[in-house]
This record gives structure tokens, C-alpha cells and sequence, in this order.
């Protein structure tokens, strides 16, 4: 079993590498037995009241 932790991505759409990396290594870890953890902040967004983005 694998365990992959990962923390603070902060995906957005400005930052379309990082959405590229993380989206190659979920395709690398799918059919392995793999258990994927994540800590803190994954998208760059704050959901509140006030506030919508358009790509959520």
C-alpha cells in the first residue's frame, strides 16, 4: 500500500502547471492500491458569503 500526502496546492486556474502535475499523478497512482491524503488548502479559492468564482 502506498500512501500519498500531499498539502496547500492551491489549485487555480492561473496556475495551470501545477493543476497538470497534480492531475499526471493521480492518472500515475490509479490503479495501484494507493490511498491519497490531503491537508490543507486544495483550491486557491475562498468560499464565503460574498464571493463566487466562476469555475467552481
Amino acid at each position: 500500500m502506498t500512501y500519498l500526502f500531499i498539502s496547500d496546492l492551491h489549485l487555480s486556474p492561473e496556475h495551470p502547471r501545477l493543476v497538470r502535475g497534480f492531475l499526471d499523478l493521480l492518472v500515475h497512482y490509479q490503479n495501484k492500491q494507493t490511498q491519497l491524503y490531503i491537508l490543507g488548502d486544495w483550491f486557491n479559492a475562498w468560499i464565503g458569503d460574498d464571493y463566487s468564482a466562476p469555475w467552481l
